[in-house]
């Protein structure tokens, strides 16, 4: 399924199941927050602090292997990182915004 949280990769670099319970944690409480950031930032055309949390939010799925929604926020990071395009990111952000909802749903199960 698209857009499931892979444990595998964060496994192999961390074999104590705490650590990855409390990187699931962070992610939990952080992701939504830095979502919402990220989406002032594209409703006040703030480039730089949209670029900052796209960046972020593309680190933590690629820790969990989350992937398509890894590579929409690769994108929208390098829109804003090269101001082109930048009118056509909140419909992109709008369009992850429901799977991102999902994953955050699944991670909490997770806990």
């Amino acid at each position: 399924m698209a857009n499931d949280i892979k444990l595998d990769y964060i496994h192999s670099l961390v074999q104590d199941e705490d650590m990855v319970k409390d990187l699931l944690s962070t992610f939990y409480e952080d992701g939504p927050k830095d979502f919402a950031i990220l989406e002032k930032a594209i409703e006040d055309e703030d480039y730089e602090q949209a670029r900052i949390y796209s960046h972020k939010l593309k680190s933590s799925l690629a820790v969990f292997k989350v992937e398509p929604l890894r590579s929409s926020c690769e994108q929208i990071e390098m829109k804003c990182k090269s101001k082109e395009g930048f009118d056509t990111i909140g419909n992109e952000v709008n369009g992850i915004k429901d799977d991102m909802s999902d994953l955050f749903d699944r991670l909490k199960s997770m806990l």
